[in-house]
């Protein structure tokens, strides 16, 4: 998935520490305490939500072949956010039995829209897509949505900029940042994160 959405698109998330959650505002007094303006800075970097609805069908429902780990949707053909379908049971072994299918449609919500749009709404729209792509020709038996509000960061300059600066003030104390929030999108990105963090340890 791309790391950056078109600029209308794009918001900054409360950057001061009393707005994030209890957890959070810890964390950052905790480490701000310590290594002053550098972590403060990081809560500022741009982010995304990201809305992912995952839809249980029967096998026999779905004509295609799934033999692939999904499918993309062209940027121009991209609707409501919907960016594309993982054909989670295909990529991953005993995700689902073996007479039924699990699909995973990805959106990449405005502001509005993640706040305002129903759970039912997003099904609908999944649904429709893999009606249009797959040929679904029954509804789901089961669908789960997930919303992580501001939960993708950007990875750009300005965001590589800040870790750098925190990774510095961190040299020596025994604290490392690992994750895909800092070192790149995607799961590949957290694991080449952890993979050096533990190299220097």
């Amino acid at each position: 998935m791309p790391a950056a959405r078109p600029s209308g698109d794009q918001h900054t998330p409360a950057a001061a520490v009393g707005a994030l959650d209890d957890e959070q505002g810890d964390a950052v007094r905790l480490l701000a305490t310590q290594f002053g303006t550098p972590t403060v800075q990081l809560t500022n970097a741009r982010t995304l939500s990201s809305v992912t609805v995952s839809l249980a069908y029967e096998r026999s429902a779905i004509p295609h072949a799934l033999a692939a780990t999904g499918f993309v949707i062209a940027t121009e053909e991209q609707t409501h956010g919907a960016r594309a379908c993982a054909f989670v049971s295909s990529k991953f072994a005993e995700r689902a039995p073996h007479d039924k299918v699990l699909l995973r449609v990805f959106f990449r919500p405005s502001e509005s829209d993640i706040r305002l749009t129903s759970d039912a709404t997003y099904v609908e729209r999944s649904s429709a897509w893999i009606t249009r792509v797959l040929g679904a020709h029954a509804p789901p038996l089961l669908t789960w949505v997930s919303r992580w509000a501001d939960a993708l960061p950007i990875v750009d300059e300005a965001q590589q900029t800040q870790v750098r600066a925190l990774e510095s003030a961190l040299a020596g104390s025994g604290i490392a940042l690992t994750g895909s929030a800092f070192h790149g999108a995607g799961s590949d990105a957290a694991v080449r994160s952890a993979v050096g963090v533990e190299k220097r340890l």
